[in-house]
This record gives C-alpha cells, sequence and structure tokens, in this order.
C-alpha cells in the first residue's frame, strides 16, 4: 500500500513511522511541483510492513499560493509512474477544500468522507459533494463521487451524534457505518 499525506500537519507520516528527522529522499510538496516523482519519494514506512509513505511535510502549507501549473491534477499525473508497485493507494489529505485537497480527490478513485458527529460538519459533506460534482467530476475526474462517509467522535450517549448518524443515512443510504467512538485512532 501507497500511503500519501497531502496535509502539512503531516500526522499519517507521523503515524507511519516518520519524523522530522527520518530521511527521506522526497516529500510530496517536491512532487506536487515536479522537482522530484512518486516513485523516488515514496519510502518504506519504518512501522507498518508492506507501506510506503510519501511524506506530508509543513512545506505543503505554502502550496495552495506556491505557483504550480495544475495543481488540482499534479497528482493524477503523478500518481501512474507508482501506483502500478501497489495494490492499494490512500490519500489523506486536508480538512479545508484547498488545493491540496482538490488534488488529492482529483486523483482519486474512491472518496471517503470522515464526518464529526456535529451539525456543521454536515454542511461540509454537502460542500464537498458540490465541489467533487462541479470542479472534478465533470472535468478532472468523471463520475468521482462520496463513495463512503464515515462518523468519527461518535459518543451513542449523546443525542446529537445520533441524530447526525440518522441524517447521514439518509443523505447517503448505504454508505455510513456506525459511528467511530472518539477515543478510537485510525
Amino acid at each position: 500500500m501507497l500511503a500519501i499525506d497531502l496535509d502539512q500537519q503531516g500526522n499519517l507520516t507521523t503515524r507511519l513511522g516518520l519524523t522530522d528527522d527520518s530521511e527521506v529522499p522526497a516529500v510530496a510538496a517536491e512532487v506536487l511541483t515536479g522537482e522530484a516523482t512518486a516513485a523516488e519519494a515514496a519510502v518504506p514506512s519504518p512501522t507498518v510492513p508492506g507501506v510506503h509513505v510519501l511524506a506530508g511535510t509543513h512545506d505543503l502549507a505554502d502550496m495552495d499560493t506556491h505557483q504550480v501549473p495544475d495543481l488540482v491534477t499534479a497528482l493524477r499525473d503523478h500518481l501512474p509512474t507508482v501506483a502500478e508497485r501497489f495494490d492499494d493507494v490512500v490519500i489523506d489529505t486536508p480538512p479545508a477544500l484547498s488545493g491540496l485537497t482538490l488534488s488529492g480527490l482529483a486523483a482519486a478513485d474512491v472518496v471517503v468522507a470522515a464526518v464529526a458527529c456535529e451539525v456543521e460538519a454536515l454542511d461540509q459533506l454537502t460542500r464537498l459533494s458540490d465541489v467533487i460534482e462541479v470542479r472534478l467530476a465533470r472535468r478532472a475526474r468523471p463520475g468521482l463521487a462520496v463513495s463512503w462517509v464515515v462518523p468519527t467522535r461518535y459518543d451513542g450517549r449523546r443525542t446529537l451524534d445520533k441524530e447526525v448518524v440518522e441524517l447521514l443515512e439518509q443523505m447517503h443510504p448505504a454508505r455510513s457505518p456506525p459511528g467511530a467512538r472518539g477515543g478510537v485512532r485510525a
């Protein structure tokens, strides 16, 4: 599996055993700018056998303002050079609908949206679906849609959490598994 971290916080990178002190030949930002290939940047996770990581670092912070031609399609265009080496590719994007998020979505075959059990998160899910339909599915990634919705920060004792999960099930029938408790780490 290849894990691509497009979030400047680099939480996926860290959880897979790479730290600021880890020596990597290149990071995700360099792949997006064309300074490195995805094949060069993908390194084995030191803690999870069978997983390679395309590291997310603080260098991604300026990516939206950086003059990257076609940022939205940059990752999609670089993936074929490395994707055939892996059975699965997982892309972690920033939570905000930024150019980096759009780049990750444009490279995706399946979109799994993690949704906190909060009313505001439902609005963000609707916005995400609209952005995919209007900006990506018509041009950069035909047919793309939210495939799965995963409720997070779920506490079955809270009425609001139960109501949010019910709404998610209504909005996305058969695509919403039970909520993940707040203390569960993925």
